[in-house]
């Protein structure tokens, strides 16, 4: 394996897997989030009267963000999928 220069190419390539990897984690941290919100966090004050008993009514919304938020992610994620086969043109031993 000869090491040689990466093109405008290559980098552009890079660049596009790199965003998609990034916005997969930070959608995947937005889904934990409101799920451990509103399965969690939310019922459990409700029932100790930390908070109001208006609060429950946060719990749909935030299932629904969360259910848009995972599926948002797995479109990124398949982005990172289809973006990462160009790795071979430039490095053979992909799983080093």
């Amino acid at each position: 394996m000869n090491p040689e220069s990466l093109g405008i190419n290559e980098w552009q390539q890079i660049s596009k897997l790199l965003l998609s990897l990034w916005l997969t984690v930070i959608f995947v941290i937005i889904f934990a989030a409101n799920m451990l919100l509103a399965h969690n966090i939310i019922p459990s004050l409700l029932e100790s009267k930390h908070i109001p008993l208006s609060w429950g009514k946060t719990r749909k919304p935030m299932y629904a963000v969360a259910i848009i938020s995972f599926g948002v992610a797995l479109y990124f994620f398949s982005g990172v999928i289809r973006n990462a086969s160009f790795l071979k043109s430039f490095w053979p031993d992909y799983w080093i």
